[in-house]
């Protein structure tokens, strides 16, 4: 069972996603709970309840510190002048290319370490570069603190967090759509490497760096127009089917069999953990982060950069 990051080992792994249970205490392999194996109309159920969420999150397993009151705020750290100043001239720099598209950028309203930020560009950039029909619906790509990621409907161990176009957050705060990031986990480059690290080695997920966030919640920009269509979802059910994962055609929900295991072992925990959004999501991360990716990520990336991929210059 995973160690949490206050070095606990909970009953459940709980996360900022509905988790799967421990396996002992799933139903037997000959004793099926009828529950498992959804019909059709159960699937399309679940995926207009998804539909109707607020956004999606990308996080870790809750940390007990932050549970009991000592907030992440507290351990963000003083900037230095030059720090700052760094941080201004990354968040310029890229500004000058998303603009081009619509997008704005906030690093500097609660800074993060301008090593990151220059991570966040070379994912921007290249998602600019490569996906601009789909980029420019993007809206901003913004740093909260902890507070305000509640409003938007996370919480302090969201890594991000994507709102859509037409989404209101549930935390009842209004934001404009948009990727957003934790400030908490970006303030230091070393440790979001090696919190990122962890989470990998212990298959939470594969995409905690700056970095890999950003491709994360992009994929989620592009799982949101894929779901509008019905061929793309079909082209897609063909191709996860082709690596050993059967979802529904129309709500893409994993059927049993194989079920969520088989998403566990061959992507993240974290992929498996609430809906076929946060596989996608996790998929398209990996499809970016790895010259060999397997064959869950390569079903979603060949059919994504199918119909999304439009590259220009920039």
């Amino acid at each position: 069972m995973a160690v949490d990051r206050a070095g606990k080992s909970p009953e459940w792994d709980v996360g900022y996603v509905e988790q799967q249970p421990p396996a002992e205490r799933r139903p037997p392999p000959d004793r099926p709970d009828d529950d498992a194996f959804p019909s059709r109309a159960d699937s399309r159920l679940a995926a207009a309840a998804a539909n109707a969420s607020s956004g999606e999150k990308h996080g870790r397993p809750i940390d007990e510190s932050v549970r009991n009151g000592a907030g992440p705020e507290s351990d963000i750290p003083e900037f230095t002048p030059e720090q700052l100043a760094e941080l201004r001239k990354a968040e310029s720099d890229i500004r000058g290319l998303t603009e081009k598209h619509g997008v704005r950028v906030d690093y500097t309203s609660h800074p993060i370490d301008p090593a990151n930020a220059l991570e966040l560009n070379k994912a921007i950039t290249r998602m600019a570069r490569e996906y601009p029909s789909v980029f420019r619906h993007v809206g901003i790509i913004k740093v909260l603190d902890s507070h305000r990621m509640g409003e938007n409907g996370s919480g302090p161990n969201a890594l991000g967090h994507t709102i859509h176009e037409g989404q209101r957050p549930t935390g009842g705060g209004e934001i404009e759509p948009g990727i957003y990031f934790g400030q908490s986990h970006f303030t230091d480059k070393s440790t979001t490497d090696l919190e990122a690290a962890n989470d990998r080695a212990r298959n939470w997920n594969i995409s905690g760096t700056a970095e890999g966030t950003l491709y994360h919640e992009f994929g989620h920009v592009i799982e949101n127009r894929l779901r509008k269509n019905s061929a793309i979802k079909r082209e897609l059910t063909g191709e996860l089917r082709s690596a050993g994962i059967s979802v529904d055609p129309d709500s893409l929900v994993v059927a049993f069999p194989p079920g969520p295991q088989a998403v566990i072992d061959g992507l993240s925990r974290y992929a498996a953990t609430k809906n076929t959004m946060e596989m996608i999501a996790e998929g398209f991360s990996e499809w970016q982060l790895d010259p060999h990716p397997r064959p869950i990520a390569r079903a979603i990336g060949t059919v994504v950069d199918r119909y999304f991929k439009d590259e220009i210059g920039c």
